[in-house]
C-alpha cells in the first residue's frame, strides 16, 4: 500500500491502547505518533537503505539511439540458465530509458514458465505524470522500428517458478530488480528482492518494540529512580504501539501479490501474498484509508471521558457505558455497518457504475503529443548508449 495508508494504520493501531488515547487527550501527548512512525519504518528501511545495499550481478540498459528488443530477451534469459547452471543466485537490474526531462522510453519482459521464454517489447513513451502512449497523451508513440526489434523473444531451458505477475513493465523513475534463485529443482524469480525482506519481519518489529520499551523505561527510571517504571502503563504501552504498529505493516502488505519475510532471521524466503490488491490498487487504498480513519475515530468516541455518541441500536439498552460489553459489542456493530460498510458499499456501487456508464475520455491529438515529445527530445538530447554487464 501506499505511505499514507501504512501510516494511517500505524495510527489506527495507536488508537487502541487506552493510555496512548488517555495521554494524548489529558496530556497533549504525541505518543500515537509512534504508531504512525513505525507503521511507516518497514519500507522506509527498504526503499532508503536496504535497496542501496543490493548488488546487481547484471545489469541491462537498452540504447535509445539503437533500440532492440533482442538485447533485453536474451539477457533476461541468460541470468536465468546462469542461475540454473551455477546454482548460484543471480541478480539483475533493468534500468529505465530516460529521453527527456519528462519522457521515459518504455520497455517491458513477459516470463512464460511453461514455453521457457522471456518476451521483451519496446513500448511507448511515458511521462512523469504517468501518461502512456497509446491510451493516456501520446498515442501511437512506438518507434518507427523492424518488426524484430520492437518484439523479440529469447528460450531458457530452466525450470522457472515465478509467483509475481508474468509481465513487467519497465517506466519511470528507477527500474525493477530481479534475483532468480535456485529452490528445489526450479529457479524462482523474485520481484524487488531487495523489498519486503529483513525489514518487514515480524522479528525486527518485536525488536524496535524491545527497543522502545527500554528507551521509555530508562526515561521513566531517570525521572523516578523506580525500577518498576519500566513495567508501568506507559511503557508498556509503547512497547505494545511500535511492535503492533510495525507488524500491521507487514499484514496489510500481504494482501498484495508480494509477501514478507515472515520468518527472517530464521528463514531468508519471502513469503507469497493473498493477491487480494496490489500497491498501486486506487480502490485498495482507499479502502484501508476509510477503515483506518474510522478505527481512530471510534476509538475517540469510546475513550472519551463520557459517553458522547450513542449509537441507534444502543439507545434503548440500561446501561450505556462503553465498559459494558453489551453496550460496546452493539455500538461497535452499529458502527461497522452504518459508517464502514455502508461508506464501502457505495463507493464500490458507483465505481462500477461509472465504469459501465461513463465511456473512457479520449487521449489529446496525436499530432499536439508527438510535437511536444520531438521538442523535449530535441532539447533534452538522448541518454548515453546503453549496455548490457555482467560482474
Amino acid at each position: 500500500m501506499k505511505g499514507i495508508g501504512h501510516f494511517l494504520t500505524g495510527m489506527a493501531v495507536a488508537t487502541c491502547f487506552p493510555e496512548a488515547m488517555r495521554a494524548t487527550v489529558g496530556e497533549n501527548s504525541l505518543m500515537l505518533l509512534l504508531g504512525g512512525a513505525f507503521g511507516l519504518l518497514p519500507d522506509t528501511l527498504d526503499f532508503r537503505v536496504g535497496r542501496y545495499l543490493w548488488k546487481h550481478h547484471r545489469t541491462v540498459t537498452p540504447d535509445l539511439a539503437n533500440l532492440d528488443a533482442r538485447v533485453v530477451a536474451n539477457a533476461v534469459a541468460a541470468a536465468i540458465d546462469e542461475a540454473a547452471t551455477t546454482g548460484k543466485r543471480v541478480h539483475l537490474k533493468l534500468h529505465t530509458l530516460k529521453v527527456s526531462a519528462n519522457y521515459h522510453r518504455t520497455y517491458s519482459i513477459r516470463i512464460d514458465e511453461e514455453a521457457r521464454t522471456v518476451t521483451a517489447k519496446i513500448g511507448p513513451l511515458k511521462t512523469m505524470g504517468q501518461a502512456m502512449g497509446g491510451g493516456g497523451s501520446l498515442p501511437r508513440s512506438i518507434p518507427d522500428l523492424p518488426p524484430e526489434q520492437l518484439q523479440a523473444v529469447a528460450s531458457f531451458s530452466a525450470n522457472v517458478d515465478n509467483p509475481y505477475h508474468a509481465e513487467t513493465t519497465v517506466a519511470i523513475f528507477s527500474g525493477p530488480d530481479f534475483a532468480f534463485v535456485p529452490d528445489n529443482g526450479k529457479i524462482r524469480v523474485d520481484f524487488i528482492p531487495w523489498h519486503r525482506t529483513w525489514a518487514h519481519s515480524p522479528f525486527l518489529g518485536l525488536v524496535c518494540g524491545l527497543l522502545g520499551w527500554l528507551v521509555y523505561g530508562l526515561i521513566g527510571l531517570s525521572t523516578t529512580g523506580d525500577p518498576a517504571s519500566f513495567f508501568s502503563a506507559r511503557t508498556l504501552t509503547v512497547f505494545g504501539i511500535i511492535t503492533l504498529a510495525f507488524w500491521a505493516h507487514t499484514l496489510v502488505d500481504q494482501f498484495g501479490v508480494l509477501g514478507s519475510e515472515l520468518l527472517w532471521p530464521f528463514s531468508g524466503r519471502r513469503s507469497a501474498g493473498f493477491g487480494w490488491t496490489h500497491a498501486a490498487s486506487i480502490m485498495g487504498n482507499i479502502t484501508l484509508n476509510i477503515v483506518c480513519v474510522a478505527v481512530m475515530i471510534w476509538n475517540c468516541v469510546v475513550f472519551s471521558p463520557d459517553v458522547k455518541v450513542v449509537m441507534p441500536w444502543a439507545a434503548g439498552l440500561s446501561v450505556q457505558s462503553f465498559s459494558d460489553p453489551l453496550f460496546y459489542v452493539v455500538s461497535a456493530l452499529n458502527y461497522l455497518v452504518y459508517w464502514i460498510l455502508a461508506p464501502l458499499a457505495v463507493l464500490f456501487g458507483g465505481v462500477a457504475l461509472y465504469g459501465r456508464l461513463v465511456p473512457r475520455r479520449r487521449p489529446a491529438s496525436e499530432e499536439v503529443a508527438l510535437q511536444d515529445a520531438a521538442k523535449a527530445e530535441e532539447e533534452e538530447g538522448l541518454d548515453g548508449p546503453g549496455e548490457f554487464s555482467g560482474d
